[in-house]
């Protein structure tokens, strides 16, 4: 082992670690980092190029080809990406039926429903460089190898943590399992488990230096900004992470809380995130955002009063002019005013209901490469079969489906098993699901049209299993 190295582990404060006595013995115990030597070995474990696809096949890489086969057929997969993947150095099956791979021009995401390869756009905190390797625990959690860092990402909204190794790359995972997940650098290999040590636990938030209280209400102005800090323990260095009105998605507070808040009162959540991805309790806030003056009724029925005045007074003079009917000015008026509101609402958002008949007139403008999302309900059979259900098949009263999908994502194992129980009891004939998956189907559109890549799997949940199942 290098002189380097064996500085690095023996002494305080070099690269983050505790000291050592001496260079590190097979076996040896960071402690508190979740690392452990395994010594100057490397495993003999190839990178894993064939996964099964989730009931359906095979998959399987051959330098920077993507083969899959069904039922006998085999067929090369594509990508969106202009570049290609190049070389393709691992494959790594998601429990919940998604497959990462890790190519030579990024990670990349694949589902048995698509026939194209849809690189992963990672957000703040993952490690940095192209993947040399890929590996999927059972909590979801995507982790992988660079040459330059190691790490792990969410899987469905591809936000993550770089984990600091105690030693020189490049890296790249060896091995994987119970125990934990072996990392090969330059000089050594060593053993990472993730959740040692204490949990994430938020203790306060502040708001410029000032100390909240937790359901404390916030009253705002519109575009107001909002910065907060966070206060914790945990066994590793913390990041806060905040959340509106119980989304699913939990964004970076680094920068602030989103000042584009509707009108209106909202819940605030903050959380603390440790380098494995748990979070700690959230710490809730009220929020009451004011409306700006043009959002408030007095304005625009005052305003809609004046210009009425003022269009009506216009046509009145124009039909005197040309001895038009008086009822010409009063019809001319009410069309002026109905178009002109209804373009006024297309143009200027709004938080709530204009008070006149309405009807949309937003239009969007998409670039090549933008993402359309669809938010769907799947159940899956023993098989892995999936079935997709319709949202008012839970019995569930709501007005629009995030209101049926948002529980099922954010509380948990009863909440789902309850679902899938109902659902199966009220079809008695038909072949039950075992598992209940939240997904947002994802298109992307090209300069050829839109294609469906994998779908964002927000949730995933199953009942245990059965004694026939495990026999």
């Amino acid at each position: 082992m290098s002189l380097l190295t064996c500085l690095a582990l023996s002494t305080p404060g070099i690269l983050g670690v505790p000291a050592l006595l001496g260079p590190p013995q097979e076996g040896a115990s960071l402690q508190g980092t979740g690392w452990t030597v395994l010594g100057e070995r490397f495993s003999p474990r190839r990178p894993i190029r064939r996964v099964a696809e989730r009931g359906y096949g095979w998959l399987q890489a051959q330098g920077d080809v993507l083969e899959r086969t069904r039922s006998g057929e085999k067929s090369e997969l594509d990508t969106l990406e202009p570049e290609g993947t190049g070389t393709l150095y691992e494959l790594a099956a998601d429990p919940a039926g998604l497959v990462f791979v890790a190519a030579e021009n990024g990670l990349f995401v694949l589902s048995p429903e698509v026939d194209v390869l849809d690189r992963v756009e990672v957000l703040d905190g993952a490690p940095p460089g192209s993947p040399t390797s890929v590996f999927v625990d059972e909590e979801r959690r995507v982790w992988y190898a660079s040459e330059t860092a190691f790490g792990c990402i969410d899987p469905s909204f591809y936000h993550g943590r770089t984990i600091p190794v105690p030693g020189p790359g490049p890296y790249r995972i060896v091995g994987n399992g119970r125990y934990g997940i072996d990392v090969a650098g330059a000089e050594a290999e060593w053993r990472y488990r993730p959740g040692v040590g204490r949990a994430p636990r938020l203790d306060r938030v502040s708001r410029d230096g000032t100390e909240l209280a937790a359901e404390q209400l916030l009253e705002l102005d519109f575009g107001e900004p909002i910065h907060l800090t966070a206060e914790g323990v945990g066994s590793s260095e913390l990041v806060p992470r905040y959340r509106v009105d119980r989304h699913h998605k939990w964004l970076a507070l680094e920068n602030g809380v989103d000042v584009e808040i509707e009108p209106g009162e909202h819940l605030l959540e903050v959380v603390l995130t440790d380098r494995d991805l748990r979070l700690s309790e959230p710490f809730p806030l009220r929020l009451r955002v004011a409306y700006p003056f043009y959002y408030r009724k007095a304005f625009v029925l005052g305003a809609g009063a004046l210009c009425a005045v003022l269009v009506f007074l216009f046509f009145h003079a124009i039909g005197r002019r040309a001895r038009l009917p008086g009822s010409h000015a009063i019809v001319s008026t009410v069309l002026v005013l109905v178009l002109g509101l209804q373009t006024l609402a297309g143009l200027v958002p709004h938080g709530r209901g204009w008070p006149f008949i309405g009807y949309s007139m937003y239009t969007t403008s998409l670039d090549v490469g933008h993402l359309a999302y669809n938010g769907i309900l799947i159940g899956l059979t023993a098989k892995d079969r999936p079935r997709q259900i319709h949202i008012g098949a839970l019995g569930v009263a709501a007005d629009n489906r995030w209101q049926v999908l948002g529980p099922l994502i954010r509380d948990g194992e009863a909440t789902n098993h309850a679902a899938i129980e109902k659902y199966n009891r009220e079809r008695p004939t038909w072949i039950p699901i075992r598992r209940l998956q939240v997904w947002a189907e994802r298109t992307r559109l090209t300069e050829g049209g839109p294609v469906p890549v994998a779908q964002l799997i927000l949730s995933d949940h199953a009942l245990p299993a059965t004694e026939e199942e495990d026999a």
